[in-house]
């Protein structure tokens, strides 16, 4: 019998209940490939449940494995029953009833910050979208208090794609020997309390914004002192603009907002577009004419970019996509005053670049093995990219780009 037949046979099985618990073990044994299968979301809540809730769920390893390569192995294998769940979600009737109780099966420390991130801007209504937030957040803070490389596992873990930061430091790129010199967080004035998510961006006058998602506050660090630029506030990713214009994604990306005195001014809410032009931002860009560019994780088969310009219109246009085969997932962009945008993708450890009137791609580098891309910044000729590899190891690299050509 095969997984297949193993799916059917639960369906009508009532009461043969040692067949169904063979049938169940073949399900576990090929669970990937039973997540993509059509009678997949057949399966009752309760089946669903008793079979991840299995200790042998997870691919089989050998003992002698090294740690590095099975944290390795763990993420891909907790994503997987992610997305099965989800999957499972939108085929089963009346699966979003039972959503919640599916996802206290989902080993939630065991995912990377990044794919908690990630999850974070899920867009779920009602109850079922609480519960994943919910958990999300409990993981990320249960984050905060473990060590680097801890190994904790239940059925499996994963590596974490980045390190815990409790503090904002930076240096001159000419010294790397000197001390890093403390911005913002523990040794700041006024802000000595930054949660361990947080996004920033920095003014032309110096000034570091930080969006704090755990606290969920927009702050300013400057000369070594914090204060709140605004309160109770739903913010994640955020851009300042070179005018000193300060845009900031809410926290599930489906609302762009604007930083007037200490309010947020909603500049554009996904909900109040037509269904194929919605969208759940997990970055955001502007230049200083205050175009507006989107990471649109909405659809993640595409991966969409987005730009928004609100003296023209407010309907996001696509200005390039990406297609690879495998998985993928776009972690940061950047756009040149000349048009040129770069974006990071984290799981193929690739930079790309859609050049001006062309939404096909172009690869520019491919990160040394063992090392993904989180962020990117362009400056003159030179991209700065920010990449970590297991345990939260990074590092900051300069790479050269080649000149523009000057066609006449």
């Amino acid at each position: 019998m095969d997984s297949s037949v193993a799916l059917q046979v639960l369906e009508e099985a009532h009461g043969l209940h040692s067949l169904r618990g063979v049938c169940e073990d073949k399900v576990a044994e090929d669970f990937e490939t039973c997540s993509k299968h059509p009678d997949f979301g057949k399966l009752s809540a309760s089946q669903l449940v008793r079979i991840m809730r299995r200790e042998d769920l997870a691919i089989s390893r050998e003992e002698e494995e090294e740690e590095e390569e099975e944290e390795e192995e763990e993420e891909e294998e907790e994503e997987e029953v992610v997305n099965a769940i989800f999957t499972w979600n939108k085929i089963a009737k009346d699966g979003h009833a039972f959503l919640g109780m599916l996802l206290q099966h989902v080993h939630f420390n065991s995912l990377s910050i990044e794919n908690l991130l990630r999850l974070g801007h899920t867009t779920l209504s009602g109850q079922s979208g609480d519960d994943l937030h919910r958990e999300v957040e409990d993981a990320l803070t249960r984050k905060r208090t473990q060590s680097p490389g801890t190994f904790q596992s239940k059925r499996r873990r994963s590596q974490q794609w980045s390190p815990f930061l409790g503090a904002i430091l930076s240096w001159n790129p000419a010294g790397l020997s000197a001390s890093a010199r403390p911005v913002g967080g523990g040794a700041a004035t006024g802000i000595d309390d930054l949660g361990l998510c947080c996004y920033l961006s920095i003014s032309a006058s110096g000034e570091v914004f930080v969006s704090d998602w755990d606290n969920q506050r927009l702050v300013r660090f400057q000369d070594g002192s914090g204060d709140l630029v605004v309160g109770n506030a739903d913010v994640g990713p955020l851009l300042c603009t070179p005018s000193g214009v300060l845009y900031v994604a809410s926290r599930n990306g489906r609302r762009v907002a604007k930083v007037v005195g200490s309010t947020l001014e909603t500049v554009i809410a996904s909900e109040t577009l037509p269904v194929d032009m919605q969208f759940a931002a997990c970055r955001v860009f502007a230049t200083k004419e205050e175009v507006i560019y989107l990471l649109d994780n909405l659809n993640l088969n595409q991966h969409p970019i987005l730009c928004i310009n609100p003296a023209e219109s407010l309907e996001p246009v696509v200005v390039g996509q990406i297609s690879i085969g495998g998985r993928s997932f776009l972690s940061d962009l950047f756009v040149t005053e000349g048009g040129t945008i770069y974006v990071a993708d984290l799981y193929q450890r690739k930079v790309l670049a859609f050049h001006p009137g062309s939404t096909s791609f172009t690869e520019v580098l491919q990160c040394p093995d063992g090392l993904h891309p989180i962020a990117l910044l362009v400056q003159d000729r030179s991209l700065y990219l920010s990449m970590v590899g297991r345990q939260g190891i990074g590092r900051v690299c300069e790479y050269l780009l080649p000149p523009e050509l000057q066609l006449e």
